[in-house]
């Protein structure tokens, strides 16, 4: 049994409300978040107000504020994920904390739009016996509800968390899985429990001692519907940008990081810190030298020399960096868990490179600014000849036919399953206005990037993940999206002498994969435990009953 500590071994915070229904609810919650979660009961707060209860737990990462939490006597508001405002972000005072609760108010909930998420919020009102929780407009802060007959209706951060309130014993969601390994990312809001959901994209949760609600107010759905006809603004997408990186530097200690690649969302990033006036730092990852000689030619025509740095990962016949240390030889299965349950039990898309998370509490680190989620500027899940001849039935048919061409080594029950789950989403999507190329660009941006990556740390702002944005880029033409032509010109606004450095992309057509293939030049799993892999594979083949018996063949069953 691992000893208890003052924490959890879990990314983000944990917090989770719900409905009192006799005396002995709480301390029974309590004793069985200590035991899953192996923190003291002594370290779970717990606020239990007449009919509602809140609990909170700490993560292992510091507070970027004072707090991640404002407790006084009215209420306690919570947030799972870093603020980037100036109020949040004050060391010496958490009331930020708390007026952040504006959002809650039908024309706070428009500044929503406006602020670079992810965001899971919660207020608890204990004089009024009532309490709020909301996340952003793209859904991807960590926010999820119970409600199901005969449980006790609970809002969370945490799945987990959802889990030790069930009376009796909860199973695993088929809808979830069966959608998971079908296409590699869940569909819809099913999370791997049944009875517990993840809380749609822009929403409010209502509970109190006779109501639980979830409604819809502020989504990324119904902002893009509703400028659909209008003009695309590049100068508000870029407003909020920098916005977003001028509040994310807010007490600061350190300037800014930025990792600068040959791509186009770390560009964009460093261009709105340049223009924003913000103090950074930028640093770029070789090999690929390729990667060095393009952030060279941008940093060198900016003038940023002096702010720019190269670091050294591992490659297969190079040196290893700090970087490159924490290559695991440890078994997958264990890695994969392990990770699932440190970033909160909703994502299986790992960083398999690194090792399992030690349960060691991490002071603040240095706050970055990233380009992830920028992919969703781009088209997706169809070709350039497809956008060009303006005819989206092939990509559709594609998108939905895929899983069963290219996992094949599923159960054809699993896929076909999975397939009618991501299908009927897909339908949805369609029924709500999206058509075309435009229901696969916001199926990808409503699953893909809202489901399968890890929420970003939360020493970490995703400058790009604004409404502001969405707007400019979504209703484009499909051939500009599918080159990434709004983002280009964009960035080229900012600083116009970058328009004449290609992107990587660009330059590493036609070149050596061993040069410039980021996947070939570093070690994959298998290189590393070559006979753990193989044994990894041999017992899914068994599974679905397609490992062979040839002696020839590596993948025996014997």
């Amino acid at each position: 049994m691992p000893k208890k500590l003052a924490f959890a071994n879990r990314r983000e915070p944990v917090f989770c409300s719900f409905r009192v229904q006799c005396q002995d609810d709480v301390q029974t919650y309590v004793h069985r978040l200590s035991d899953f979660f192996h923190v003291h009961e002594r370290d779970i707060k717990v606020w239990d107000e007449g009919a509602l209860a809140t609990v909170f737990i700490e993560g292992v990462k510091e507070p970027l504020g004072k707090s991640w939490y404002y407790d006084d006597e009215t209420s306690v508001s919570i947030t799972a994920h870093a603020i980037y405002e100036k109020a949040a972000l004050n060391k010496k005072n958490s009331a930020g904390i708390k007026r952040f609760s504006r959002v809650i108010s039908a024309a706070g909930r428009e500044e929503l739009y406006e602020i670079a998420g992810p965001i899971s919020y919660l207020i608890h009102k204990k004089s009024q016996q009532v309490i709020y929780a909301i996340n952003d407009c793209f859904g991807v802060g960590s926010l999820y509800v119970l409600d199901v007959p005969g449980q006790v209706p609970a809002v969370s951060s945490s799945i987990e968390a959802l889990a030790l309130l069930w009376r009796g014993s909860c199973t695993e969601s088929d809808e979830y899985w069966s959608s998971l390994q079908a296409m590699g990312y869940p569909a819809g809001n099913y999370t791997a429990i049944n009875g517990i959901t993840t809380v749609p994209p822009g929403a409010m949760v209502t509970l109190t001692p006779d109501l639980f609600r979830v409604r819809v107010g502020h989504s990324i759905k119904e902002r893009l519907l509703a400028v659909k006809n209008e003009r695309p603004d590049y100068e508000v997408a870029v407003q909020a940008a920098q916005r977003a990186l001028a509040d994310c530097v807010e007490g600061a200690e350190e300037p800014l990081l930025i990792g600068l690649s040959g791509g186009r969302d770390s560009r964009f990033v460093t261009a709105a810190a340049v223009t924003s006036g913000v103090d950074f730092e930028a640093f770029t990852f070789v090999p690929p030298e390729l990667e060095g000689e393009i952030a060279q030619k941008l940093v060198k025509s900016a003038g940023l020399e002096d702010r720019w740095s190269t670091s050294r990962e591992i490659r297969k016949d190079g040196p290893t960096s700090t970087r490159g240390a924490l290559m695991p030889d440890t078994p997958i299965l264990p890695r994969a868990a392990a990770w699932f349950r440190h970033v909160g039990g909703d994502c299986w898309s790992t960083f398999m490179r690194y090792g399992i998370e030690p349960p060691v509490r991490i002071g603040e680190a240095r706050r970055n600014a990233s380009g992830a989620l920028g992919d969703f500027t781009r088209g997706h899940y169809y070709l350039a000849q497809e956008a060009e001849g303006g005819d989206a039935s092939r990509a559709l048919h594609r998108y939905v036919d895929k899983c069963m061409k290219y996992r094949s080594l599923l159960p054809n029950e699993l896929r076909e399953k999975g397939r009618a789950i991501h299908v009927e989403d897909l339908f949805n999507v369609l029924a709500d206005g999206f058509s075309g190329f435009y229901a696969l660009d916001f199926k990808y941006m409503n699953s893909r990037m809202r489901r399968r990556p890890p929420t970003p740390p939360p020493n970490t702002v995703i400058p790009m993940a604004t409404a502001a944005m969405a707007c400019a880029v979504f209703w484009q033409d499909p051939k500009a999206k599918e080159s990434g032509q709004p983002l280009r010109d964009m960035t080229n606004q900012m600083i116009p002498e970058w328009s004449e450095v290609p992107y990587f992309h660009e330059l590493a057509v036609g070149t050596d994969p061993s040069l410039t293939n980021k996947v070939t030049l570093k070690p994959a799993y298998w290189e590393i435990n070559k006979d753990e892999c193989v044994k990894f594979f041999v017992c899914e083949l068994r599974l679905t009953g397609k490992a062979r018996t040839d002696p020839g063949n590596v993948l025996t069953a014997d």
